[in-house]
């Protein structure tokens, strides 16, 4: 987005934060529409070159279809699946879907903070990611989520940069931390009494470790979540493409074509593993050749030549038609001699 002088002062007052579609997002993203944010904070603010180099990025993964919209999860999904994602991901048994940048969508509720708060609103994220690939591998490297919010600024929307991070999976993590990672919080979180007050409400860490700690989970806890729906077997994947009448008339009038994205059903998952756990004695339902839906957690498998390759998580007898899809992929198995 261009410079324009009537960003120049603008605070915290001047923006509301707006829910937002897919399809919004992409119309967005295609329009280079991305700003810094309020500047109550400018150490944190990103430089104009940053704004660039994210606004390409944004547009070009969008335009190649590198977007995926997951649907809704809760807050309490995200925080299990995170544990578990973060550390498959260190353990180099996660991949990205792309070894160039690429953006997903999720929706989230908290009913604590949704309760305590007042909020009525759904709750809307979006976030770029830019791998780093070592030697053209994605499995643990160092990777920069952006969290990008969508906002109402002056009267306009547009996208706004939210909270950064790099993860570094090989680097030391440092003790009491989730995460090994370089993080800037976005300014809507400062000045520092801002997030004092409402990390005391919500009951979290408060100071300036607390805004840090949260910045790091709020970028990196859904970037693992995600790895870790996109490396599961049996979750229902559909490709949204524009009406192709539509298309067309659009490269008629010199329009660029509208670009599809990726949609991955992550309600069965969520489903499976916010279940409550088997406890002795009681019957769930389902029996042996009728299973109820379930996750079947993934491993590591060792071979006698020292190879050890992980065997990705996946999801069981959820539906009719992902059983099918199941049936399907194991279809592009190869047996080896």
């Amino acid at each position: 987005m261009e410079d324009d002088d009537r960003y120049a002062e603008v605070t915290a007052e001047h923006i509301h934060v707006e829910s937002f579609t897919p399809a919004k997002f992409r119309e967005l993203a295609l329009a280079k529409m991305l700003g810094s944010g309020p500047g109550m904070n400018k150490a944190l603010l990103p430089t104009p070159q940053e704004l660039d180099t994210m606004s390409d990025m944004l547009y070009e993964a969008v335009s190649a279809g590198k977007f995926i919209d997951f649907g809704h999860w809760p807050n309490d999904f995200i925080k299990k699946a995170s544990m578990r994602g973060g550390d498959l991901y260190a353990e180099r048994a996660l991949g990205h879907p792309f070894v160039t940048p690429w953006v997903f969508f999720h929706t989230w509720n908290d009913e604590v903070d949704d309760k305590m708060l007042g909020w009525e609103q759904k709750n809307c994220s979006a976030y770029l990611v830019n791998p780093f690939p070592k030697d053209g591998v994605t499995l643990a490297c160092d990777v920069e989520v952006v969290e990008i919010m969508v906002c109402d600024v002056l009267g306009e929307r547009m996208m706004i940069v939210g909270d950064r991070a790099i993860l570094m999976p090989d680097a030391p993590r440092p003790v009491n931390t989730k995460y090994a990672c370089h993080v800037v919080p976005a300014t809507l979180r400062f000045p520092q009494e801002f997030w004092d007050e409402y990390a005391t409400m919500v009951g979290k860490e408060p100071g300036i470790q607390g805004s840090l700690h949260s910045a790091a989970s709020n970028v990196l806890d859904p970037f693992c979540v995600a790895l870790l729906l996109l490396n599961t077997r049996g979750i229902p994947t559909t490709i949204v493409k524009a009406d192709d009448k539509l298309n067309r008339a659009r490269i008629k009038n010199r329009k660029p074509p509208i670009p599809s994205y990726r949609q991955i059903d992550s309600l069965p998952y969520v489903t499976s593993m916010l279940r409550q756990p088997r406890i002795p004695g009681v019957d769930r339902g389902g029996h042996h050749a009728s299973p109820v839906p379930h996750i079947r957690q993934g491993h590591w498998r060792n071979y006698k030549t020292g190879e050890r390759t992980f065997i990705n998580d996946t999801l069981v007898k959820a539906t009719p038609e992902m059983r099918e899809m199941f049936k399907a992929q194991r279809a592009y198995y190869k047996v080896k001699e």
